[in-house]
């Protein structure tokens, strides 16, 4: 009886084993993820053995019942179902210690979940402009505990310098990926300083019109560059160009079609020496006619308006009685209850916004000021003045509002310009005549850019309605010329692969024969020649299909990349759909550049303004694109 006495003992044993770990386990979760698997790993263990020894025992003590060394079968048949159950319960409790670690494996530092918790962290820290320390404040902190029991808090330190650089590569790889099927890209670029002078950055975004999906317009950050040491040509130059060469390789000058750039002459400069080609930001030109042309209507009178008016708002803000006393002027004059606004100078028209808010509020302004020796007062002939600069401001406005849109080509230039100078004729002002002609002086040359006129005639809005007359006949000549130049680079292409191609099949299989003594140097392995001009039938057939473009007339709802993206457009006029692409792919402004920026004055708060600039690239480098690029992996 000796193995049955082992028996029931191992059957005590494993089912105060059980009991012991099932107390023991709900201290575990106070050590974290890592330590409360190995805690299980070790319990698997100990039970597998406690499992192993448990049907070892059974065995023996049926081998001993079996040579007859025990007569009460009826007390054997109920230590052995006794004993089954026994050892069922310890295979019930490994699968429950093995679930459980299941569940808590993917929470170790180095498991699945902590990996998308960590990830997920880092990019709301980029997206949402939050600072590094909020993963050790103690709110946040609970709310993980809660969401996330198992799930240990990263440092600071980690998101920093581990999550976040991780990010960044990891988007930084996707954009790189998505660039190689754009056939021509355009940039935009400029510098910025933080009021503090301690970052200094180089813009650099990339916008093309990308083939998957089929005509979708794109924009990236490609860089947010420091600039280390003074805002020279040179320096700015070799960073430009090594971000554009490390998101479009050897194929750089191929493939960059234009860089959109401020008019600055170290920015000018830069993209010279960079070997590209560059147009100015026509928002930013626009803005300069305006300030030129309001400065040389009227003078000092000018600044002169614009500082009361900028005194009169910051004194009203600064006394809440006052204010007060506004509004309820407002209020019996029937005037909406809306606050001035103060202008930005940098952004002409929020000038436009403050100077007509402040003439709607001209009667409650006159009256309130009737016993407010400290305010300003606004002369009638100030007045004047104002009312001139609002109507002629308005259609620029217009105009600066439209182009300021994320999905404005520079088909749009040459038809603002088109509008601006019949609307500012016809507002006939010392002001907007002022304007015009600083504006005129601005543009020259843009009416027969090749690179203005062809996106200009490709967009299907526009066409030719808004080329003057006298250069109609010249713009699609110019369209036809460049046109027929892109077909015979594609020919060209097409006719060396072609050739490559059959020379390959026709080269005879690698022998010892005397015949390969001379393969090397037969003239078909020879550079091949091919014109730089296409065939007389493929120019003819553009003639046919510019012919046919402009057969219908424009449509003004139409949108350019959509029409372009149409299949029946690439059937009927593929070569033009051709060159769209590489046309259409430059933003009017620098636009993206300057919401960049203004991303970065956002980013740089209180608690954020010791970072360091490698951070702050970083971080605004994912604030732009990861909600583009999406947050899934």
């Amino acid at each position: 009886m000796l193995n049955v006495a082992t028996l029931q003992r191992s059957m005590s044993s494993a089912m105060a084993r059980i009991e012991r770990f099932k107390e023991q386990m709900p201290g575990w979760k106070n050590h974290g993820a890592q330590q409360h698997v190995e805690n299980l790993e070790t319990a698997i263990k100990r039970m597998n053995a406690v499992s192993k020894e448990l049907k070892t025992d059974i065995a023996e003590a049926k081998s001993e019942i079996a040579a007859g060394d025990s007569t009460d079968d009826v007390k054997w048949k109920e230590l052995q179902e006794e004993a089954v159950d026994v050892l069922m319960m310890v295979k019930e409790f490994i699968e429950e210690l093995e679930n459980s670690m299941d569940d808590i494996r993917d929470w170790r530092e180095d498991g699945a979940k902590t990996a998308a918790v960590n990830r997920a962290i880092a990019l709301m820290v980029a997206v949402d402009s939050e600072p590094f320390c909020i993963v050790e404040r103690r709110g946040f902190v609970n709310l993980l505990k809660i969401l996330a029991p198992w799930y240990n808090v990263r440092s600071r330190t980690s998101v920093s310098r581990t999550d976040i650089p991780n990010l960044y590569e990891e988007y930084k790889k996707r954009i790189q990926d998505r660039l190689e099927s754009a056939k021509f890209v355009s940039f935009t670029s400029d510098s910025w300083t933080s009021e503090d002078n301690r970052h200094s950055l180089l813009s650099v975004t990339a916008h093309w019109i990308g083939c998957e999906p089929e005509g979708t317009q794109n924009s990236r950050v490609l860089g947010v560059l420091p600039i280390e040491g003074r805002h020279t040509a040179d320096n700015l130059s070799s960073l430009l160009s090594n971000c554009i060469a490390e998101f479009l390789g050897s194929e750089r000058a191929d493939r960059c079609h234009l860089i959109v750039r401020d008019a600055a002459s170290v920015m000018k400069k830069t993209v010279r020496l960079s070997g590209l080609r560059s147009i100015d930001c026509f928002a930013h030109q626009l803005q300069l006619a305006v300030y030129s042309g309001l400065r040389k209507a009227v003078m000092i009178d000018f600044d002169g308006v614009l500082e009361k008016i900028k005194k009169f708002i910051r004194k009203l803000r600064k006394s809440g009685v006052e204010r007060q006393e506004f509004i309820a002027l407002q209020q019996l004059e029937e005037i909406p209850p809306r606050w001035l606004k103060k202008g930005i100078e940098v952004r002409w028209n929020s000038l436009h916004d403050m100077i007509e808010r402040f003439l709607e509020n001209k009667a409650v302004i006159d009256i309130f000021c009737m016993d407010k020796s400290s305010f300003p007062k606004i002369a009638p002939a100030e007045y004047l003045i104002m009312q001139k600069m609002v109507d002629s401001l308005q259609p620029i406005k217009k105009a600066t509002v439209m182009l300021q849109g994320r999905n404005v080509t520079i088909s749009s230039v040459i038809p603002t310009i088109f509008v601006l100078r019949r609307a500012l004729n016809d507002c006939g002002t010392e002001v907007s005549t002022a304007i015009l002609l600083n504006l005129e002086e601005r543009v020259e040359g843009i009416e027969e850019n090749a690179d203005y006129v062809v996106a200009t005639l490709l967009d299907p809005k526009f066409k030719a309605d808004f080329i003057e007359e006298p250069q109609q006949v010249a713009s699609r000549e110019l369209l036809k010329t460049k046109a027929e130049k892109m077909l015979a680079v594609v020919l060209a292409e097409t006719t060396v692969n072609s050739i490559e191609k059959e020379v390959e099949r026709s080269r005879p299989e690698q022998n010892n024969n005397s015949a390969d003594f001379f393969e090397k140097y037969r003239c078909s392995q020879m550079p091949i020649v091919v014109s730089s001009t296409p065939p007389i039938d493929e120019r003819m057939k553009l003639a046919l299909e510019i012919e046919e473009y402009f057969r219908t007339p424009a449509d003004p709802a139409a949108d350019a990349i959509t029409f372009w993206s149409q299949m029946s457009s690439g059937t009927k006029f593929p070569v033009l759909k051709m060159v769209s692409e590489k046309y259409l792919s430059s933003p009017a402004t620098s636009v993206e550049s300057e919401r960049l920026f203004s991303m970065a004055t956002l980013a740089l708060t209180d608690l954020r303004k010791s970072m360091n600039v490698d951070n702050l690239q970083k971080l605004l480098f994912l604030k732009y694109n990861v909600p583009l690029e999406g947050f899934q992996t």
